[in-house]
């Protein structure tokens, strides 16, 4: 009967899903490629993290205070500070540009902000003079995180391709890259390494869907959708006309 066909179907998904997230053996050996995978991992991260600390730009300014010289990291804290003291939406023009009539902000979507915003605004100080200080410092600071991971995703997008040699190669080569060191350094606290972050994500999803993972059209189109509704705001943003100096 279609009732009993009904029942029938039901068991063997449930047997099938059962069986689907049956928990690996607790005793299973780690295989020597998933330790050779980690260890390469660790070293790609500790390389790059000391190649970026060596390379500071810091300048000392007390014993537990120092700071950034770097003009557009300097920026961007101005407008992190601004999104905490104002709140949201980021502001979109600044009363400093083209004093005393302000004008733009050319070139830079809120997103960086927003996310410095995010992480850093429960942790700030409440009195102004301490954030501002306080928050050079951490939006300095960042980009060397972004760094440490886009050598990561660079590492995780060759293993992808060529195994562990290829994670160590991809890994190692963007750890000592000249440019990427220079973007994502302490005391540079500009958006380069955010970006090139979201470019090694990028990277490994598409090594991931070259090697047949994510070619699937039900998990790529909300993706794709949604990387392209970004890409169309942003365009928006910059194609509005400069404001006249």
């Amino acid at each position: 009967s279609a009732a009993s066909d009904v029942y029938k179907r039901q068991s063997l998904a449930r047997t099938v899903t059962a069986r689907s997230f049956r928990a690996r053996p607790y005793d299973e050996p780690m295989s020597q490629g998933r330790i050779i995978g980690l260890v390469v991992l660790v070293a790609v991260a500790a390389l790059s993290w000391g190649a970026r600390e060596i390379n500071h730009i810091r300048i000392e300014d007390s014993p537990t205070r120092w700071v950034s010289m770097d003009h557009d990291g300097l920026y961007q804290t101005r407008r992190v500070e601004r999104a905490l003291r104002d709140g949201l939406p980021v502001a979109e023009s600044d009363p400093y540009l083209n004093y005393p009539h302000g004008a733009r902000i050319p070139h830079w979507p809120p997103y960086y902000t927003l996310v410095l915003r995010s992480v850093l605004g429960p942790f700030a100080p409440d009195d102004p003079e301490a954030r501002r200080h306080w928050l050079e410092m951490r939006v300095a600071s960042m980009p060397l995180l972004f760094g440490v991971v886009t050598s990561l995703l660079a590492a995780a997008g060759g293993g992808l391709v060529a195994g562990s040699g290829g994670a160590a190669a991809a890994g190692i080569y963007h750890a000592l890259c000249t440019g990427s060191i220079l973007y994502s350094r302490i005391g540079n606290g500009d958006l380069h390494a955010w970006v090139s972050m979201l470019g090694g994500a990028s990277l490994l999803l598409l090594s991931a869907a070259l090697a047949g993972s994510l070619l699937d059209r039900r998990r790529a189109s909300p993706l794709a959708r949604c990387r392209l509704a970004l890409v169309r705001r942003d365009t928006r943003s910059r194609n509005r006309p400069a404001p006249a100096y």
